[in-house]
């Protein structure tokens, strides 16, 4: 098991947390290419909350993120996630100020993150995916990656 975060406390965290599965660490941004990652290619890939805290639009963010993980993920590669859609459910007065506030501050860019998108930049880079929504939040899992670099 291999953590990638571009947080070092996160991955610190993280790491003494699954101890027992003796996982491996590794510092990087998301949004530059993945160069070469311990444990490399993985058949799975979790990219959990991540999404939403990615500046841009979420079909731009979703491609720019899978052209940066694709080299690390093997040919059978199953690709599973979530992330906050700030517009996919009725959400509570203190959700909307929460979301509205870490919009402002910049730790989320989500505003205008909608399921179809993912949808759209999923099926662009994989043969079979899937998204579900619950609640606010859009789960998905993706198989058989397209030979074709996603847009």
């Amino acid at each position: 098991m291999t953590l990638v975060d571009l947080n070092q406390n996160a991955l610190r965290t993280a790491s003494a947390r699954i101890r027992r599965f003796a996982p491996r660490t590794a510092v990087h941004n998301a949004l530059e290419p993945v160069g070469e990652l311990p444990g490399a290619p993985f058949d799975s890939v979790g990219v959990n909350y991540l999404l939403h805290c990615m500046p841009g639009d979420l079909e731009t963010k979703t491609g720019r993120l899978l052209t940066s993980i694709r080299p690390a993920m093997s040919p059978q590669a199953v690709l599973f996630g979530s992330t906050i859609l700030a517009t996919a459910a009725k959400l509570s007065r203190p959700a909307r100020t929460l979301l509205a506030f870490y919009n402002r501050k910049g730790v989320f860019h989500n505003v205008d993150d909608q399921a179809e998108a993912l949808d759209r930049a999923l099926g662009a880079a994989f043969a079979n995916h899937r998204v579900e929504l619950v609640g606010g939040v859009a789960t998905f899992v993706a198989s058989d990656p397209s030979p074709r670099e996603p847009s």
